[in-house]
């Protein structure tokens, strides 16, 4: 295992509150160091970035796939306008 990956946790143990058992309320966030704030809220934030942009790729694919789909009509006699009364 890399040094840096088996220091990682044991200096966010340090900067982490007495109470918190690796869960983050907004309450233990802000009584946090600032650049511990800060870097989770990068992470965060950095986090929500990719999910969308999946989001948006799996939604214009869709869109696009839709495109494609091949219109049938359906069974039977349907009225093809509408007419008043």
């Amino acid at each position: 295992m890399c040094r840096a990956k088996a220091r990682r946790p044991s200096r966010l143990e340090a900067a982490l509150p007495a109470g918190v058992n690796g869960e983050l309320t907004p309450a233990d966030l802000r009584s946090v160091p600032a650049p511990v704030r800060e870097a989770f809220e990068r992470a965060s934030v950095g986090g929500l970035h990719a999910l969308l942009l999946g989001a948006m790729a799996l939604a214009a694919t869709a869109f696009a796939v839709a495109w494609l789909i091949r219109e049938t009509p359906l069974r039977g006699d349907a009225p093809t306008r509408y007419e008043d009364g």
